[in-house]
């Protein structure tokens, strides 16, 4: 009878056990099934955007591309800081394109990648306005900082002082004296 009473006992347990097991587990079965979708949906969220940063790089990419010629055009109205001579090469090639005498000096500038320059302009009118719009056309861009403009009888454009002339002269062979300081546009 003890054996049959144990036999029992143990039946019981083990049923009650197969039931708490069928109970319980299917709980914690979804619980890891959950989890493990979790984590796919955030890999699946992960390589999308993945592939959107890709694929918006290669846009950028092929839009850089295509736009090459035009950054190299631009990038090429720079003066480079390390070639101080092209920028004075350059006001050299202006000023003689208006034939007239030209002086040429560096202005000391401190924490600029170029030197400020002092260009003379001596000769007419025309030849001073020639200049001054020769430095505006340029291939590489320049500044004007300051603009002295004088005639033997007094000065025409002062922008340091605000001193502007009643007029210019009606004669365009009258002796002008030009005063320019010009800055170039670098890069950095």
């Amino acid at each position: 009878m003890r054996g049959l009473k144990g036999a029992i006992i143990q039946i019981i347990l083990l049923i009650g056990g197969l039931a708490l097991f069928w109970f319980f587990a299917p709980f914690q079965i979804m619980k890891n099934i959950h989890g493990y979708a979790a984590g796919i949906t955030a890999g699946r969220t992960h390589l999308a955007v993945a592939g959107e940063t890709r694929r918006d790089a290669y846009m950028n990419k092929q839009k850089l591309d295509a736009r090459s010629d035009d950054v190299s055009r631009v990038s090429g109205t720079f003066f480079s800081p390390a070639s101080p001579l092209d920028f004075i090469e350059t006001l050299e090639k202006l000023g003689t394109a208006t034939r007239a005498k030209v002086t040429i000096d560096p202005v000391q500038v401190i924490a600029r990648p170029l030197p400020d320059i002092r260009v003379t302009i001596l000769g007419d009118i025309r030849q001073a306005l020639d200049f001054l719009r020769l430095v505006e056309n340029a291939s590489k861009l320049m500044e004007i900082e300051s603009l002295n403009l004088n005639t033997s009888s007094g000065p025409l454009l002062d922008s340091g002082s605000g001193v502007l002339g009643a007029k210019i002269p009606a004669r365009t062979n009258q002796a002008v004296n030009l005063i320019v300081v010009v800055r170039a546009i670098t890069k950095n």
